[in-house]
């Protein structure tokens, strides 16, 4: 009986393990190896926190999430997420660099039944953006970025494209 309870409790165990730390997830195959990549985001020195960073290849190829959320310090990380497999690091390449922000609209701007509450909540939107819109637009963006085996760091001040 003893027994029975300590297989149960360990295999418990090793379950919520596995589910808490992604046991037995593997990289899909076709996945090449990742480099380290972060991308520092502030405005005239000051971080940028909770700014959305992400990369599209420039030759096309890829199929994986390539994205960061900088911190308090204004630093994204870079991670490559396929499917239920999450690392950090991106493939080498190069890519085209956009960034995004949430902005949370008050109360008083959600209401369905107000026809013309999408131009109010665009209008406080463009006053309430911190990135310039060109940074945001994956066609137009001017940041690119070289990830090499070594890897890649990129410093973007935002007060330099408004």
């Amino acid at each position: 009986m003893r027994h029975t309870t300590f297989f149960a409790a360990f295999f418990t165990a090793f379950f919520l393990f596995c589910i808490f730390t992604g046991c037995g997830t593997a990289p899909p195959a076709d996945l090449p190896p990742l480099a380290s990549c972060k991308v520092k985001i502030h405005n005239n020195g000051s971080p940028l926190t909770k700014i959305g960073v992400s990369f599209q290849r420039v030759d096309g190829h890829g199929g994986w999430s390539l994205n960061g959320v900088t911190g308090s310090d204004g630093i994204a990380v870079a991670k490559t997420n396929a499917g239920s497999y999450s690392a950090n690091g991106i493939p080498t390449g190069t890519y085209r660099v956009t960034l995004s922000e949430r902005i949370e609209l008050p109360p008083e701007l959600i209401d369905d039944n107000d026809p013309s509450m999408p131009t109010k909540q665009q209008k406080y939107i463009d006053e309430h953006r911190t990135l310039p819109k060109t940074l945001c637009d994956p066609l137009r963006t001017p940041l690119e970025l070289t990830v090499t085996e070594s890897g890649a760091e990129l410093d973007v001040d935002i007060a330099k494209f408004k």
